[in-house]
């Protein structure tokens, strides 16, 4: 399952970090893997590999909305880093309202405690199920700000589950 941003560099796409006006671009790999090609090693966020390129180096910048079940929530996946997917849930529709955790670290968050109260967390990304992806291509120039993303539907939607 893949969710967030997305960079293809020497025909490899990687994760990626970074912001409409940034002309660099951040590639991160999870895993204790061999090193890709001039990468270096994070021990942040349960250790990674990490390269900054500039965006000319890039053929391919893109992120993707993906949609899912977390248990019995209906929830939307921003990015998965390493074990952890990064979701909101929210039974009135999105974007999730309500206050954030600071960490938002809610491995077993509770039933909202009123209508249309929300939650964002990280959970378990292999407790995700029904996923959905869809892809948004988004411009390899710096820009003042991307496209609005479109997010996906819960269950059914254009894209094939994955």
């Amino acid at each position: 399952m893949r969710a967030g941003l997305y960079a293809t560099v020497d025909g490899r796409t990687y994760r990626a970090r970074t912001a409409p006006g940034s002309p660099v671009v951040g590639l991160v790999v999870h895993g204790d893997d061999a090193a890709p090609p001039d990468f270096v090693w994070d021990d942040r966020m349960g250790g990674h590999w990490h390269r900054r390129v500039t965006r000319s180096e890039c053929s391919r910048l893109f992120r993707v909305l993906t949609s899912a079940w977390w248990r019995v929530f209906p929830v939307l996946v921003h990015s998965i880093d390493g074990p952890w997917a990064h979701v909101d849930y929210a039974p009135d529709g999105y974007p999730a309202p309500g206050p954030r955790d600071g960490r938002g670290r809610f491995l077993e968050p509770p039933l909202p405690p009123e209508p249309g109260a929300g939650w964002r967390g990280s959970v378990p990304a292999v407790e995700l199920s029904r996923h959905v992806e869809w892809v948004q291509e988004l411009p390899l120039e710096t820009v003042d700000r991307w496209p609005d993303p479109v997010f996906p539907a819960l269950g059914d939607g254009p894209a094939t589950a994955r």
